[in-house]
């Protein structure tokens, strides 16, 4: 069933309201604008409209941001967003109009699928993954993938999660061995428990840096397997099947992250959840709700973030059947989805209830980002600076990628030419079958997009659906809107299974129709490769082996701090010297520390400080000092000048990359 039409009137009478405020507001705004904060700013207005100034700043700077927020935000959005959505509602009602009476049941059979194909499919993606990462085996041992960033603050989070599993005295929920001595919530770190428990088992095996390389490398092997496993359900075909789960697990988003955050790279349970979702829904087993409820509870154990990706999976196949069917509430389907959140929230209610406590006593665990790190319109066409394509156009491709928002990373959002020509070929040839999987990417790239659609870096004024979950408690830790790309990667793999098996069966599976599919596999592989050939050497610095071994505790405090990839580094070589440490980087700090309060204009006082709190050792890292400039941003000045700290505290050794002093 179809949705119904709306009536013309309200649509012309929407956009007349809006192109009306779009007219009268630019006035408005010239002429009363800056009266009105002027007069709010000197509490003319009255106590309830007046500015809370607490920092003092200047009427300039409130007006400046106010013409940023009007410009930016206030003025043109209406008139763009109903313009926009109103597109988007008949591409909808266009899909929905068109789709077969049963688009989520199986193809019809076709050629039996290969026999033992899931072995022959985790074979091939296997074979894909040690061939992209060959440049890390010979170093597996002492080097982990990617260059030196978020990725080292996962083996500090691998070792002390091992330490609390196997120590009773010890805390999941909080360490000392980070912001000494004070320590630190741990609700909020990524600890990825799908990997911290694999790593436990690996643990008498590998040490931390081999186990974080096996971790990765086996998310391609699983995604790519999950990715076939929902295709071959669809399509029946194994060899369209092997493509789609290529498609998935190699995506160069997925590149991206498992070069940097080892719990964003853990996309391989995704597919296993749609599939079982899939078949769970309408009137699905009882059985298969269940699976669905179990790789939902996986799902979350590998990322907070894919917990709530497939809770909007969820709400959009609610969605989807309510039109179908033309009724708001779907009993049946309600009790599915109800009770596969049930068994998640169930058994991650130890975790959650305790994170939902902290939110409420201290919202600095909400962070901003939502309208920065989004997938930008262009990136999905544009080569991303991590595949070999950047390397032919060097100059054009790097000043496209550096002029979106966020980093590279998180818009790393190529969608590829082979496989929008695939998408091209569904739409075509088989509009009824693949209706709602293009309708699912259609969605999926809209919530990617953030809260307002980006185009080459400049903010658009479109009002995406994104901007309803800025501000939806516990939700809105999910900042990265960026990241929903996974989604859409699966969606996107789904279609061009359909588009290859469609040929296939076109050409009646004949020798020459395979080579053609395995030859568009090769050019899909090909066009999404992303050289790995970055790695960090995991390993102590000599310096720490001058720390006293006295069983009195004591803490260390590494300096410069500043950037992230310095307090990494630190956290690294924690986890080989075993004293903790001063500094540290989690996603979320909850509280204050040391560090927040540390003084460092004043030296003397600075070493009181730390006597107080019983950190015996200061190190300074001479290759993070030079040319570090002053960084007000992180609350720590220049210390380039090492003279101040040799004065002031006792040398205990010293080489061409540290110095190690004593505080008492």
């Amino acid at each position: 069933m179809t949705p119904t039409r709306p009536r013309s009137g309200k649509k012309w009478l929407l956009l007349a309201g809006a192109g009306l405020y779009t007219l009268l507001a630019y006035p408005l705004y010239q002429f009363w604008g800056h009266q009105v904060i002027a007069a709010m700013y000197q509490g003319r207005l009255g106590r309830a409209l007046a500015f809370r100034n607490v920092n003092g700043l200047p009427l300039d700077h409130y007006t400046a941001l106010a013409d940023r927020l009007f410009y930016g935000y206030l003025w043109l959005t209406p008139l763009g967003s109903v313009l926009a959505w109103l597109g988007l509602y008949h591409l909808a009602r266009h899909l929905l109009r068109m789709e077969d009476p049963s688009p989520l049941a199986p193809a019809a059979a076709g050629p039996a699928p290969w026999r033992h194909d899931y072995l022959l499919a985790g074979l091939v993606y296997l074979a894909i993954t040690l061939a992209t990462y060959h440049h890390i085996i010979p170093l597996f041992s002492d080097h982990i993938i990617g260059q030196a960033h978020d990725n080292l603050k996962y083996i500090w989070t691998m070792w002390w999660g091992n330490l609390a599993l196997g120590d009773p005295s010890l805390s999941l929920y909080f360490s000392r061995a980070l912001f000494y001595p004070e320590g630190a919530s741990l609700l909020y770190n990524d600890y990825s428990w799908y990997n911290l428990i694999l790593s436990f088992a690996l643990k008498p095996f590998l040490g931390y840096a081999a186990i974080y390389n096996t971790l990765t490398l086996h998310s391609f092997v699983l995604a790519g397997l999950g990715a076939f496993a929902l295709a071959r359900h669809l399509t029946q075909n194994s060899l369209a099947s092997l493509v789609a789960g290529a498609i998935y697990a190699f995506t160069p988003s997925h590149h991206a992250h498992a070069a940097l955050h080892m719990n964003i790279g853990a996309i391989q349970f995704i597919p296993w959840f749609a599939l079982y979702l899939l078949k769970a829904l309408p009137q699905g087993r009882w059985s298969q709700v269940w699976a669905a409820g179990g790789f939902l509870l996986l799902n979350a154990l590998c990322d907070w973030y894919y917990l709530i990706f497939c809770l909007i999976l969820m709400a959009m196949g609610y969605t989807y059947l309510a039109i179908r069917e033309g009724r708001l509430l779907l009993g049946g389907v309600l009790a599915r989805l109800g009770a596969m959140a049930a068994l998640t929230f169930l058994a991650l209610s130890p975790w959650v209830v305790p994170m939902m406590l902290a939110a409420l006593r201290d919202p600095g665990v909400y962070m901003g980002g939502h309208f920065d790190y989004v997938t930008d319109l262009a990136g999905l066409f544009i080569p991303t600076g991590f595949q070999w394509i950047s390397g032919l156009t060097p100059g054009f491709l790097s000043a496209a990628n550096w002029a979106y928002t966020g980093n590279h990373v998180e818009t790393a959002s190529y969608l590829g030419l082979v496989n929008l020509g695939l998408v091209a070929y569904a739409a075509r040839k088989l509009k009824g079958r693949v209706a709602p999987y293009l309708l699912g990417l259609c969605c999926a790239l809209l919530l990617a997009m953030g809260p307002l659609l980006h185009l080459w870096g400049r903010t658009l004024p479109v009002a995406l659906p994104w901007l309803a979950l800025v501000k939806l408690p516990f939700v809105s830790n999910v900042r990265n809107p960026g990241r929903f790309m996974v989604v859409a990667y699966l969606f996107l793999a789904v279609i061009a299974a359909f588009s290859l098996d469609h040929y296939l069966r076109l050409r009646g599976q004949t020798r020459g129709a395979r080579l053609a599919v395995c030859l568009l596999g090769l050019l899909i592989l090909a066009e999404f490769h992303c050289p790995a050939t970055r790695a960090t050497a995991i390993g102590m610095p000599r310096v720490y082996e001058h720390l006293s071994q006295e069983a009195e505790p004591y803490g260390v405090l590494d300096l410069p701090g500043g950037a992230q990839s310095h307090k990494h580094h630190y956290m690294v070589y924690a986890t080989l010297h075993g004293r903790p440490i001063v500094q540290g980087a989690l996603p979320r700090q909850v509280g204050q520390s040391l560090k927040d309060r540390l003084e460092y204009g004043d030296l003397a006082r600075q070493k009181r400080q730390l006597e107080e709190g019983r950190v015996k050792y200061v190190v300074i890292h001479k290759r993070f000092v030079a040319g570090y400039e002053k960084r007000r941003s992180y609350g720590e000045p220049n210390i380039s000048d090492i003279g101040a700290y040799l004065a002031t505290y006792e040398k205990v050794y010293e080489d061409e990359e540290q110095l190690l002093l004593r505080v008492y």
